[in-house]
């Protein structure tokens, strides 16, 4: 699942396409900076970044798109 989100990192909010990314639930206070970013086992996601993010939505199957 591919998702975007403006929640702090627990790691920096300097934002690098592969890393890691986890949020703490229990912080839902929005960062001003946005991250593009696949959904991984648990609570591991990895950052891919907007254009890897686009281009897997052009590159899917699927035709709807839920925002």
């Amino acid at each position: 699942m591919l998702f975007v989100t403006n929640r702090f990192p627990t790691q920096s909010i300097r934002s690098r396409n592969g890393r890691k990314f986890n949020f703490d639930l229990k912080n839902n206070a929005p960062s001003k900076s946005v991250f593009f970013c696949v959904k991984g086992k648990g609570e591991d996601h990895k950052e891919i970044g907007s254009l890897e993010l686009l281009k897997r939505v052009k590159d899917a199957k699927h035709r709807q798109v839920l925002l």
